[in-house]
């Protein structure tokens, strides 16, 4: 079993602790009272397995960890707001589409990009990987499920080969035949 991770409050409480000195002063910082700092700095000192500060002297001095810790809480602090931020973004995108696209490498090297872009562009959610390469290895990678669909067609037969039809929602909301 892992010890339990602390709180990212209770490391921004040690934090200005730290660089403060003082606990009365990151109480007021923090809106609390100077117990309820000291409780933080302890139950982080705990999750954590080390002492964050040197308690013999005042004024309260911290030791390498908490000074590092310090030093590191800054970015712990813009790291999290950035993963917040990318959640709720994420959170209001409709549900992603994931396409696994295998392209003749003659496609891929006229027109594929365009075809990229466009389904990059659209107001879906869409996920794509694509891959070029020879007929035969999509085929190969359709049978497998490695990939979801492919543009190819057989040696030989490029101008008059239409193995199906189907037909697609564009991004943009009309429907076309590809």
């Amino acid at each position: 079993m892992q010890p339990p991770v602390p709180d990212l409050r209770s490391l921004q409480i040690v934090a200005a602790v730290a660089d403060s000195g003082s606990m009365l002063e990151a109480s007021r910082q923090f809106g609390m009272t100077q117990s309820a700092v000291s409780q933080a700095v302890r139950r982080a000192e705990a999750a954590v397995g080390v002492a964050f500060f040197n308690r013999s002297r005042r004024p309260l001095t911290p030791t390498r960890a908490g000074r590092i810790l310090a030093d590191r809480v800054l970015d712990l602090n813009r790291d999290f707001d950035v993963l917040l931020s990318t959640l709720r973004a994420a959170a209001e995108q409709s549900a992603r589409v994931d396409l696994r696209l295998g392209l003749v490498d003659s496609y891929a090297g006229t027109v594929g990009a365009h075809l990229v872009k466009e389904l990059m562009t659209g107001s879906i959610a869409l996920s794509l990987s694509a891959w070029s390469g020879l007929a035969h290895s999509h085929a190969e990678a359709l049978v497998r499920r490695m990939i979801d669909a492919a543009i190819t067609c057989p040696a030989g037969h490029f101008k008059f080969l239409r193995v199906w039809s189907v037909k697609f929602l564009h991004p943009r909301g009309r429907t076309r035949d590809c």
